[in-house]
C-alpha cells in the first residue's frame, strides 16, 4: 500500500489515513473521503450496488457503501489507477440503474447496452448477497488514468 499511496502522492493526491482505515486528501479547503481498490484478476472496475441485498424493495437492502460514502474511487488494474470521482460515479450508475429497472431488475446477471454487468453474488466474508456492477475499464475515458508501476 505504501507505494500506492508514494505513486499517487506524486500525482498530486496526497493521501493520508484516518483510524477508520478510510482515506482522504483535502482539495480546494475540503476533506475528499477516498477508497482504494485493487483488482489482482480481471479488468473490469467493481461497485457495489446493494450490499445487502434481498429485492429491490426489501427494506433490508442498503446501498453500496462505494456509492454513498466516498468522494473518489482509485481503482488499480494492471499499474494503472483509474480515478473515479463522484460525478462520474454517479452518472455511470444511475444510467445503469434506470436500463436494469426497464428490464425488471433481472438477476442474477445482467449485461447493459453498454457492457457493464450486474451480478446478484454472495459475500466472501459474510455470505449475503450483494450486487456488484462490473464496469469496462474502456468506459472510464473520462476519468485520470495514472501510470502506478509494480506494486
Amino acid at each position: 500500500m505504501d507505494t500506492i499511496l508514494k505513486n499517487l502522492k506524486a500525482h498530486g493526491f496526497d493521501l493520508q489515513q484516518k483510524p477508520n482505515g478510510d482515506f482522504f486528501f483535502i482539495s480546494e479547503g475540503h476533506e475528499k473521503l477516498c477508497k482504494i481498490r485493487i483488482r489482482r484478476s480481471g479488468k473490469d472496475v467493481l461497485i457495489p450496488l446493494f450490499d445487502p441485498y434481498y429485492s429491490i424493495d426489501s427494506p433490508d437492502t442498503k446501498i453500496g457503501k462505494d456509492r454513498l460514502k466516498y468522494d473518489f474511487l482509485f481503482y488499480l488494474i494492471n499499474n494503472i489507477c483509474y480515478v473515479v470521482d463522484k460525478k462520474t460515479k454517479e452518472q455511470l450508475i444511475n444510467g445503469v440503474l434506470e436500463e436494469w429497472k426497464e428490464h425488471n431488475y433481472a438477476l442474477p446477471e445482467f449485461l447493459t447496452k453498454n457492457g457493464c454487468c450486474i451480478k446478484y453474488l454472495s459475500d466472501n466474508k459474510t455470505s449475503k448477497p450483494k450486487v456488484l456492477l462490473f464496469v469496462k475499464t474502456e468506459l472510464l475515458k473520462d476519468c485520470f488514468k495514472l501510470y502506478i508501476g509494480a506494486v
